[in-house]
């Protein structure tokens, strides 16, 4: 997550963490403004841009399922007085941090500070991957695309993949979305070899980006 200019907003849940309150000045000067709530179910109206959550609200089943499930960064606040419970053991696994029952204000600041820094690594990790594999499925779509062309009008690969780039130019579409548009048509209906040219079967068959 990006944090942009100006006080990051720290959304308080539960008892435990209450004792970041005593220390809401300081906290204040270094840059963090605290937002209390009774209600776990505001969380997803609010835009806080770190929770910190007490112990004692892993006690009800659907606030676990909550935070278990969020994709938002959340410090657990009391993690001195663990329960012995899988389930608050699991979601922890989603946590970016812990704080003791008492801490100090650095203790509080670093934990912050980590927490933040460690959802934002999380989520540029995640991204990464997720590009990754778009890459290659793309990838996979456009080579599916090509040997088809490739078969029905017997052109060379590089031949094929350069007539799929200036199609995908002149219908404002991206090469992968062409291709898949080629798979779709050539599993609706067997292609044949055509009379015309690769060039012009591409420019009558594939439609233009939608506005």
């Amino acid at each position: 997550m990006e944090i942009t200019q100006g006080l990051i907003k720290v959304g308080i849940f539960g008892s435990e963490a209450l004792v970041l309150g005593e220390c809401a000045n300081e906290l204040h000067q270094a840059g963090y403004v605290l937002n209390f709530s009774s209600s776990v179910k505001s969380r997803g109206e609010s835009d806080d841009d770190i929770f910190v959550v007490g112990m004692s609200e892993f006690s009800n089943a659907d606030n676990l399922a909550l935070w278990k499930n969020t994709a938002a960064p959340f410090l657990i606040s009391g993690i001195d007085s663990l329960p012995h419970n899988l389930a608050v053991l699991d979601a922890m696994n989603s946590a970016v941090g812990y704080i003791r029952s008492a801490p100090t204000l650095t203790e509080i600041l670093l934990n912050l500070r980590l927490g933040l820094h460690w959802h934002s690594e999380r989520s540029s990790h995640s991204k990464r991957i997720n590009n990754i594999e778009s890459k290659i499925d793309n990838n996979r779509i456009i080579g599916i695309a090509v040997g088809v062309l490739m078969n029905n009008y017997g052109e060379s690969e590089q031949y094929v993949f350069d007539a799929l780039k200036a199609i995908s130019r002149n219908k404002q579409r991206r090469i992968s979305s062409v291709a898949q548009e080629i798979i779709t048509k050539h599993n609706e209906y067997e292609l044949t070899q055509k009379s015309s040219s690769l060039e012009t079967w591409l420019a009558n068959n594939i439609t233009v980006k939608k506005r």
